[in-house]
């Protein structure tokens, strides 16, 4: 291999957890399978990072990164959620609408390089940002509820395909020679068949070759 070409650098393992709001812009269609409210979601990512060996001196290509998180949402919207709530007029008007709403995120990302962290010694690291770009699918099945006296379930499912972009920090890097530990914060924005911003938080776990 010359000296150019780009080699696998390292793996990495990071649980995540997130919050935030996914739509597909038909608010109060409740028969949309797409939450009302927000949504938690709990996953993690498996990363693949490559370089380059440069005057002896090893520099970073990217990484490629495949998540998966698993979200829940639940909403409810009676006639107390209507503007004439308190209008005696509003007694004439009964009506409940739950719902749950399980969905999978299913997405591969490529990341740039990480910037120069703000603070860096022999095993630590303070600020590292990185940007990434990547695309995937979100199927989602919810199960609605109308009514109370006799409530009626359906369930109702979808499958959008998204691209999505992320603004991720190493907010405090450790490294032991191959191993490196990262606390991380992200913002993640989705486009496409699916709309939404959600933030997230993870743990790295790194075993780099170099």
């Amino acid at each position: 291999m010359g000296e150019n070409d780009t080699r696998f650098r390292g793996l990495s393992f990071a649980p995540r957890v997130g919050v935030g709001f996914v739509t597909d812009a038909k608010l109060l269609n409740f028969n949309s399978p797409f939450p009302q409210n927000s949504t938690r979601l709990v996953g993690g990512e498996i990363t693949l990072d490559f370089g380059k060996l440069r005057n002896d001196a090893f520099r970073r290509v990217g990484e490629l990164a495949l998540l998966y998180y698993w979200g829940h949402s639940e909403d409810q919207f009676t006639q107390d959620d209507l503007p004439l709530a308190n209008n005696p007029l509003a007694g004439l008007i009964r009506f409940s609408n739950k719902r749950e709403s399980n969905s999978h995120y299913v997405f591969a990302e490529w990341r740039w390089p990480t910037f120069a962290p703000v603070y860096t010694s022999k095993h630590w690291a303070l600020i590292n940002p990185q940007f990434g770009v990547g695309a995937g699918a979100i199927i989602i099945n919810t199960k609605v509820t109308q009514g109370d006296d006799n409530p009626m379930t359906k369930d109702v499912n979808a499958v959008a395909f998204a691209v999505t972009g992320s603004t991720q920090v190493r907010l405090v890097e450790f490294a032991w020679g191959n191993f490196l530990m990262s606390l991380e914060g992200a913002v993640r924005v989705f486009a496409g068949q699916a709309f939404g911003m959600v933030g997230e938080g993870g743990l790295r776990f790194t075993w780099s070759r170099f």
